[in-house]
């Protein structure tokens, strides 16, 4: 099962981080925002991973793209590809261990890349990037959670770059 599956229809975790974001981003006065464009892409997502036959291709798309991405730029393409992936990870039934795991690594690479633990200052990219730093602080809560992180080294960092404003969720695994 997925890192917070359970027996009701599981919501996505972007939906409280969603809200969060919107405000980040000022978007709640336009729906036609690029904003909403890309939450959609999210949304798309998670349907397509709802059949596990989509796995393998969801999987390889993620890693293509990856590979295309500018990785360490702080551009919001770069925060909206870390929320996609987050979402994918989310998403997938860990029964196709495989797949999942493929995720989890790229994941954690692209996360480390951002933040080194030993010198990483939140103010800094805050200032310096913040919608991208408010996008990459829902990511490592959500995979704190998750356990796609190690939450004792990393869930500090999440709550610093999100303000605290991301609740945590409660699941029954």
């Amino acid at each position: 099962m997925g890192c917070c599956e359970n027996s009701s229809p599981k919501k996505s975790f972007m939906s409280d981080q969603f809200l969060f974001l919107e405000q980040i981003f000022n978007s709640k006065a336009d729906p036609e925002s690029d904003f909403y464009k890309k939450k959609k892409v999210i949304e798309d997502l998670r349907e397509e991973l709802g059949d596990k036959a989509n796995y393998h291709a969801v999987t390889e798309r993620m890693k293509e793209t990856a590979g295309l991405m500018d990785i360490g730029s702080t551009s919001e393409e770069m925060g909206w590809y870390l929320l996609t992936l987050m979402e994918a990870i989310d998403c997938m039934s860990m029964e196709i261990y495989e797949h999942y795991r493929t995720l989890v690594d790229l994941l954690k690479e692209l996360v480390r890349g951002y933040v080194c633990l030993d010198s990483f200052d939140a103010n800094t990219m805050l200032q310096q990037s913040p919608r991208f730093a408010a996008m990459l602080g829902c990511v490592i809560a959500k995979a704190c959670e998750c356990n796609c992180l190690n939450a004792e080294k990393y869930e500090h960092i999440g709550c610093e770059l999100t303000g605290g404003m991301i609740p945590k969720e409660t699941h029954d695994n």
